[in-house]
């Protein structure tokens, strides 16, 4: 699997180094609203087999924001069919999710890049209203607007 992730991470033109252990990628993704951190990886490879992909906004909630940001991730991840929204509780440490078990069938290129890119928008889009409610003060609700704003306009 880190041939394969390597190989597809050349195909992008994107950096990367190598995370804390060789199951690892780290790469910096610069969408059309900020700059992320992002970690690909793979697990269980011997037993039942699966990919992670994680993107991590470049702020870390205040703790006074916690629980504001909660509900903001709350709100977002309500419809995610795919992935997920995270907060470290304790680091402050936001984060989208995406994985998929293969059961020792390496997906290809194409089931990787689905779910990578699927991830970049979901947070592209979304980072806006984390950096919104972690620094101009707004309110989960107004968060939650501002990082769906292409979905509100109805006209």
């Amino acid at each position: 699997m880190l041939e394969l992730l390597k190989s597809y991470f050349e195909q992008q033109n994107w950096k990367y180094s190598y995370g804390e252990d060789e199951t690892r990628l780290n790469v910096t993704i610069n969408g059309e609203n900020g700059s992320f951190e992002c970690i690909a990886g793979y697990f269980n490879e011997e037993t039942q087999g699966g990919f992670i992909f994680l993107s991590i906004a470049g702020s870390d909630c205040p703790d006074d924001k916690r629980l504001q940001m909660a509900e903001l991730l709350t709100r977002l991840n309500f419809d995610q069919y795919l992935g997920n929204f995270e907060l470290d509780f304790e680091a402050g440490e936001v984060r989208y999710k995406t994985s998929i078990v293969y059961n020792k069938i390496q997906p290809s290129l194409e089931v990787i890049d689905n779910l990578i890119k699927f991830n970049l928008t979901i947070m592209d889009k979304s980072l806006p209203g984390i950096i919104g409610l972690i620094y101009n003060d707004l309110t989960p609700l107004e968060a939650y607007k501002l990082a769906n704003e292409d979905n509100l306009k109805t006209e």
